[in-house]
C-alpha cells in the first residue's frame, strides 16, 4: 500500500524550527507541497535530486540549519493524506461535469 498509493516522492526534512522552513520550502518551484510531520517536514516533491539542491540552498540561505533531508518510504499518514486528496480531487472533477 505504501509503494502503491503514493504517486509522489516524499522527502523528509528534520530540522528545529520546521514552521520557519517551511515558509522559504512552499516557495521553491521544485516543491509540490509541504506539511509539518512532527519535528520537521513531509516534502512532496516531482524530481528528489532537483529538490534536495533547491531546499538545501534555501534553508542554507536563510540561516536554518537541519538535520536530515532525504527520499523516504511514505508513511501510513502520507499514505492516507495521498487517498483523501485523490478522492477529493476526483469529487471536483465528478462536479465540473455534472455542471
Amino acid at each position: 500500500l505504501k509503494a502503491n498509493a503514493v504517486e509522489e516522492t516524499i522527502l523528509d526534512l528534520q530540522c528545529d524550527k520546521p514552521q520557519d522552513a517551511m515558509v522559504f520550502v512552499e516557495q521553491l518551484p521544485e516543491v509540490k507541497e509541504a506539511a509539518l510531520f512532527g519535528r520537521g517536514l513531509h516534502i512532496i516533491v516531482k524530481d528528489a535530486g532537483a529538490a534536495v539542491r533547491a531546499i538545501g540552498d534555501a534553508m542554507r540561505a536563510n540561516a536554518l540549519p537541519y538535520d536530515r533531508l532525504e527520499q523516504i518510504t511514505p508513511s501510513m499518514e502520507d499514505v492516507f493524506v495521498s487517498l483523501i486528496e485523490a478522492r477529493d480531487r476526483q469529487e471536483v472533477r465528478q462536479k465540473e461535469v455534472q455542471q
